[in-house]
């Protein structure tokens, strides 16, 4: 027999396909080859490696820690959708007020021709943008401070005094003396 018939019969013994006949006449040719022997001994070291694997064992509480972390996940997406949701409403509710408000203003042309009027309404559009851009950073940090705590409750309180907030300031911005839509009457 020759090494390479020795080496392809090899394969098929660990398949158990070879007939008695075919693995004594292997058997022999591997006692009396040393680079075949070599070969069939790494083989059966190989195979014994996938016969017994050795698994390893999880942590104890490496599926709480899994189960954290998804709650976790979860809960910042909930964050960002509820954010976007605010978000969506302050861009809603300040386009509504600022088209009463804009119906109930002059035409156009007069109100570009009056300069101290052009810079009361800049000044107001500017105070709307700082305070929509406060209201964000103030979601901002609600959304950290409850990523970072675990407290239901602070969410509940934050979310109270952001829209006390806004309320006020709706009632101060519309309770003001001309920014107030005009009454038709009667």
């Amino acid at each position: 027999m020759h090494c390479r018939e020795a080496s392809e019969m090899m394969s098929l013994r660990l398949d158990s396909e070879l007939h008695p006949q075919e693995e004594q006449a292997l058997l022999q040719h591997v006692l009396s080859c040393d680079s075949c022997r070599a070969e069939w001994e790494a083989i059966q070291r190989t195979c014994a490696l996938f016969r017994s694997p050795t698994f390893a064992t999880p942590p104890p509480d490496l599926s709480s820690k899994v189960m954290t972390r998804i709650r976790r996940h979860e809960s910042q997406l909930a964050i960002l959708r509820n954010g976007v949701v605010l978000l969506l409403g302050i861009v809603i509710l300040t386009s509504f007020c600022l088209s009463f408000w804009l119906m109930a203003a002059p035409p156009i042309e007069s109100v570009l021709d009056n300069p101290p009027l052009v810079s009361a309404m800049a000044t107001i559009v500017v105070g709307v943008v700082t305070t929509l851009v406060t209201l964000l950073r103030a979601v901002a940090l609600v959304a950290q401070a409850v990523v970072a705590g675990p407290g239901c409750i602070g969410l509940l309180s934050y979310v109270a005094v952001a829209g006390a907030l806004v309320m006020w300031w709706i009632r101060l911005v519309w309770g003001r003396r001309g920014l107030a839509p005009r009454r038709e009457k009667l």
